[in-house]
């Protein structure tokens, strides 16, 4: 988290790796928030000077943090607030934010293989779409604070996943975007009843939606032919 400089642009910096193609690495202590241990000179092993990232991971909230009394290097800053034990009981933290995004991933056969395309954003935003076997999803990573409104048929239809600082899931996506900021968003759509329900397969013609449609047509249009049957 130091190279980052604040802990939002580093929960933003997750979405963005995790939703990228390619195979995503993280150093230990990434996916708990830490940042780089203070190491005096005396203590110092590393002559590269690389040891304020290769601290201990505190797996307890209490000193010595589930290590020996005097391990190889100093914890870092707020060890016993980063540790896994405390961590891993908050829904909203660091830890929870990236196991989150993994088991999305491994259920997403678009964000684990599928295409990568660019979208139209303002300055200071990227976002693309993923694609693969009837799903999409779509990444949107705000480094600076947009002034201008999202808008297109780019981000119609979806709303939000994952959200960076957990704010404005189940939502559309905001029209204005403050910095640090990140989302996952998956799309819409419509049961019988009028309800929206996220789903993983590409919109379906209406008729599809209400079960009036030639099973073939249903086929053709959604990723679940099921879910065409159940009429949403």
């Amino acid at each position: 988290r130091t190279r980052y400089g604040s802990e939002a642009r580093a929960r933003a910096a997750a979405c963005l790796l995790l939703g990228l193609r390619g195979t995503p690495f993280l150093y230990m202590g990434e996916e708990l928030g830490l940042e780089d241990a203070l190491v005096p000179e005396d203590r110092v092993v590393d002559p590269g000077g690389r040891d304020g990232c290769r601290a201990p991971i505190p797996w307890t909230a209490e000193p010595p943090h589930g290590w020996g009394a005097d391990p190889w290097l100093p914890f870092a800053a707020h060890a016993g607030a980063r540790s896994v034990a405390v961590e891993q009981d908050h829904p909203g933290s660091f830890l929870n934010l990236y196991r989150r995004l993994l088991a999305a991933r491994r259920a997403s056969p678009a964000l684990r293989a599928g295409s990568f395309e660019w979208l139209p954003t303002p300055a200071g935003v990227l976002a693309w779409r993923r694609e693969a076997e009837g799903e999409r999803r779509v990444v949107v990573v705000s480094f600076e604070g947009n002034g201008e409104p999202f808008a297109g048929e780019a981000f119609a239809g979806y709303r939000v996943s994952i959200a960076s600082d957990g704010v404005g899931e189940g939502e559309a996506l905001p029209a204005h975007i403050g910095a640090d900021r990140a989302f996952w968003l998956e799309p819409v759509a419509v049961n019988r009843s009028g309800t929206d329900r996220a789903a993983g397969f590409r919109a379906a013609p209406a008729g599809c939606r209400t079960g009036t449609a030639p099973p073939a047509r249903c086929r053709r249009s959604c990723a679940s032919p099921r879910s065409c049957r159940r009429g949403w």
